[in-house]
């Protein structure tokens, strides 16, 4: 449809369809019917509702979980990055650091072996951290749509990610 009524065909056929709608019948009735449902009708209550949510909290955390869940396995991309870098990363640091901590003489020798585990662990939190963006940035942008439409609070939101 936006082939249709892109701009080129406008330039193709020497019309503005923009001009030619607001001209119609179709726009006058539209706008007619747009004035006549903003009145309300006598008699007539403003809308009540007793919660800010159709669903109570722990519904929505589940639903928040649910959806993350969906997302995660659904992201194989990042799971076989994840999983290649965690056994690259334990071979190297096990190459390296071989037999190393059989044999503690003193506490330089101790130091040694939990530096290497520090950045091993630190190593692949980083990769983690930096692999993980793209999907949350897709995420949060569902994420605003869904909290401004009234589906979740931002609590049940906030607990689901740090699951």
């Amino acid at each position: 449809m936006m082939d249709v009524t892109s701009t080129s065909m406008e330039v193709q056929h020497n019309m503005d369809f923009a001009i030619l709608y607001e001209e119609s019948s179709l726009h006058r009735e539209a706008e007619d019917l747009v004035e006549q449902l903003s009145i309300p009708l006598p008699n007539s209550e403003n809308l009540c509702f007793s919660h800010s949510f159709a669903q109570n909290g722990w519904i929505q955390l589940k639903a928040c979980l649910w959806k993350q869940n969906i997302t995660y396995w659904r992201s194989p991309q990042y799971n076989l990055r994840r999983i290649m870098m965690t056994v690259i990363s334990a071979l190297i640091y096990g190459i390296l650091f071989w037999k190393h901590a059989k044999v503690l003489n003193n506490e330089q020798d101790m130091l040694s072996v939990f530096g290497a585990m520090y950045l091993g662990f630190t190593t692949i939190g980083a990769y983690n951290d930096q692999t993980i963006i793209p999907f949350s940035t897709t995420e949060r942008i569902v994420m605003y749509r869904e909290r401004f439409a009234g589906m979740y609070s931002s609590w049940s939101y906030s607990f689901a990610q740090v699951r």
